[in-house]
């Protein structure tokens, strides 16, 4: 084992180590990728319990009913939309959730509020007794670690 006493020979010595050759992530298309699974998590919020609740209330039209022998039933309607369609958004909406459960817990809420709830830094910063620029920094490496987690990191 060789000692190095000079700060300048140990500094070659680690440059010197190469343990494995990893590509660079390129985080301006690994954020435009978790932005896109962003607004998709958005939508497919929004439609998960859109249709997948029947109606209890009375609805009255002026048109009046046609009357055939089919059988409509709006607690079926919302049963099968969320057998069908409900089913895909709901999958989807829990690997975002899981993806984002696994993140630090101080990272996950800055990505919560500014990406998902769409707050400014300063009112995140204020909520959390932290700078503007530490925001953006946890906001940063929040992407990046949601990026390993859904596996949508972008390398050069």
């Amino acid at each position: 084992m060789t000692i190095y006493h000079s700060k300048e020979s140990r500094c070659k010595y680690l440059e010197s180590i190469e343990l494995f050759d990893y590509p660079e992530l390129n985080y301006i298309k690994t954020k435009q990728a978790v932005m896109k699974v962003i607004s998709r998590y958005k939508t497919a919020l929004n439609k998960l319990y859109l249709k997948s609740m029947p109606s209890i209330t009375p609805h009255y039209t002026i048109v009046p009913p046609t009357f055939t022998n089919q059988f409509h039933s709006s607690t079926e309607d919302a049963a099968l939309y969320a057998d069908t369609v409900g089913k895909k958004f709901k999958d989807y909406v829990d690997r975002v959730n899981t993806a984002l459960n696994s993140i630090p817990a101080t990272n996950r809420i800055v990505i919560y509020k500014s990406l998902i709830l769409e707050q400014s830094d300063v009112k995140i910063g204020n909520e959390l007794n932290y700078s503007e620029f530490t925001i953006r920094d946890l906001r940063m490496e929040g992407i990046t670690q949601l990026a390993y987690a859904l596996g949508v990191d972008v390398y050069d």
